[in-house]
């Protein structure tokens, strides 16, 4: 019996990557979501545990573009509402956060979130200090922009957060956050308003960086002042001696 070949058995074969499924799916969407992990820090470590060193790159280990479609895919199948703000207002309503996220608005887009675990510790912490004390910050690129409704993009997202130090059992904790595009001092003092009418201690020393709104907020909230620039007059005087040191106007 006479067999013939025929081909291009000379080229070398291309090796094609396999599509993940089952547990392999479920291996890598753990990692990157559950995990926080990369797509490419998934795939140094398959790499690890799969090739020997100088061998070629095998067809079951995914590429970081798989792996980032696999990431987004995944997201998006979980959330409530493709529309961000629908998203928040819809788990508003959940049992699971009803009692987190405070206060939402969507033009110009904000949401207030503690919980009572936070509010009962910065009760605790009051009880055990005289001067209980916070300290405020803001921080942008932390939140992405997103589209409201559709119709428009949120303008710069900052994350706002009052944190306590506790140094008797030196750890900190968060009271209350606020993501906000409006970076006003009216917009910041309602956010503390929004805090403290939790019922919680007021806090008696505040700490925050330079920014004319933080501390313009700071003293609508906190102090008998409507406007940084009275509580500054006021402070001076007290230093200067031109009023007592026990005066109804210390602040």
């Amino acid at each position: 019996m006479e067999c013939s070949y025929t081909g291009n058995f000379d080229e070398v074969h291309k090796a094609k990557k396999r599509r993940m499924i089952g547990p392999a799916q479920s291996k890598a969407i753990t990692a990157m979501i559950n995990d926080g992990r990369s797509s490419e820090s998934f795939r140094e470590t398959e790499a690890a545990r799969l090739m020997k060193i100088g061998g070629n790159n095998p067809s079951i280990i995914p590429t970081g573009n798989a792996l980032r479609l696999l990431k987004s895919r995944k997201i998006a199948s979980e959330k409530r509402n493709k529309d961000a703000l629908t998203a928040i207002a819809l788990m508003k309503k959940e049992n699971e956060y009803k009692d987190i996220i405070r206060n939402v608005g969507c033009d110009p887009f904000f949401i207030y979130y503690y919980n009572k675990e936070q509010i009962h510790m910065y009760r605790e912490y009051s009880k055990s200090v005289t001067h209980p004390q916070i300290i405020i910050d803001a921080t942008g690129s932390v939140v992405k922009n997103f589209m409201k409704f559709g119709l428009e993009k949120t303008k710069t997202l900052f994350l706002y957060e009052a944190v306590v130090y506790d140094k008797a059992k030196n750890h900190s904790f968060t009271v209350t956050n606020m993501v906000s595009e409006s970076h006003n001092t009216i917009s910041i003092s309602n956010w503390l308003a929004n805090w403290m009418a939790s019922n919680v201690p007021q806090p008696m020393q505040t700490v925050c960086d330079q920014s004319l709104a933080l501390l313009s907020a700071i003293v609508k909230t906190f102090t008998q002042y409507s406007s940084l620039k009275i509580y500054i007059e006021v402070c001076a005087d007290i230093i200067t001696n031109r009023l007592p040191r026990d005066s109804r106007w210390l602040p």
